[in-house]
């Protein structure tokens, strides 16, 4: 049976829905689901696609067509609030009341990973231990942060990361990095690494004043060019990021841990937008 509670995207669930209902019952038609609902067939279809959007006023209609259950007919609704919110603020808060639906084994993993990108410090704290010796000593690893965190914050990384198996402790009672990688899906990483990225921006803001310039490199440029030239700058980009990993991966020498932003975004309308 598909259920709901292991979807975050609500066209993927009502498609695979459809898919299970029409396999046992070759009644079950876009027609029939359409005249459930309120709207003809070609209009239901075109939701499915991502071409038009759910109503509210369409929601206690599908979920009777689907026989969805009271919690599932609210998890349903969030699950459309979520995927056409318009912003990102909206979004974030819709996903966070989804992830308190979703209790299974592969639920809580995702939660964990969300949470991994909330604070910008627990990533900052696992390349730490790539070169920094820690125990047990949360008050010594917080203030090898930069700008400092509370002890508490540190140990509540440690138990993320842990948790996770990005770190774990070596025969000596260390913690090290583990080689586990970390992957985001695709109905969620947009909320997950924006709210990394908005944290690591207000750091580099504040940076401009926190070191000396020897210490930091923060540069601008300010260009005019094509959409065609913005793709061949954001390869440009893709293959340095690859080659500063490189870089990082030479050797066993590394002792500081570095936040690198690359930021490029339009500052204009374009000239070949019709005036409206």
């Amino acid at each position: 049976m598909v259920s709901i509670f292991e979807y975050l995207n609500y066209r993927a669930f009502l498609n695979d829905a459809y898919k299970e209902r029409k396999a046992s019952n070759p009644a079950f038609s876009y027609r029939y689901i359409g005249s459930k609902i309120g709207l003809n067939a070609s209009t239901f279809v075109r939701i499915l696609q991502g071409k038009r959007n759910v109503t509210r006023k369409h929601l206690p209609s599908i979920a009777s067509v689907f026989h969805l259950k009271k919690q599932e007919e609210k998890y349903f609704e969030l699950l459309v609030l979520f995927n056409q919110s318009g912003s990102f603020d909206e979004k974030k808060i819709y996903f966070e009341k989804l992830l308190s639906f979703r209790t299974t084994k592969f639920s809580l993993l995702l939660k964990d990973k969300y949470d991994l990108f909330n604070e910008w410090y627990y990533i900052a704290i696992r390349e730490l231990l790539v070169h920094y010796s820690f125990k047990d000593d949360f008050d010594a690893l917080a203030r090898m942060v930069k700008p400092p965190i509370l002890p508490k914050e540190a140990r509540t990384a440690i138990v993320l990361l842990e948790k996770m198996n990005l770190i774990a402790r070596d025969s000596g009672g260390f913690y090290k990095t583990t080689d586990t990688l970390v992957t985001v899906g695709e109905d969620w990483q947009s909320i997950a690494i924006a709210n990394y990225q908005k944290a690591t921006i207000k750091l580099a803001e504040s940076a401009i004043e926190r070191f000396k310039p020897d210490e930091r490199d923060i540069s601008t440029l300010t260009v005019n060019m094509s959409q065609k030239k913005l793709q061949l700058v954001k390869e440009k980009i893709r293959l340095l990021r690859k080659e500063i990993m490189e870089i990082e991966n030479m050797d066993q020498e590394n002792d500081t841990v570095f936040q690198i932003n690359f930021q490029i975004f339009p500052m204009s309308k374009s000239s070949r937008e019709p005036e409206v």
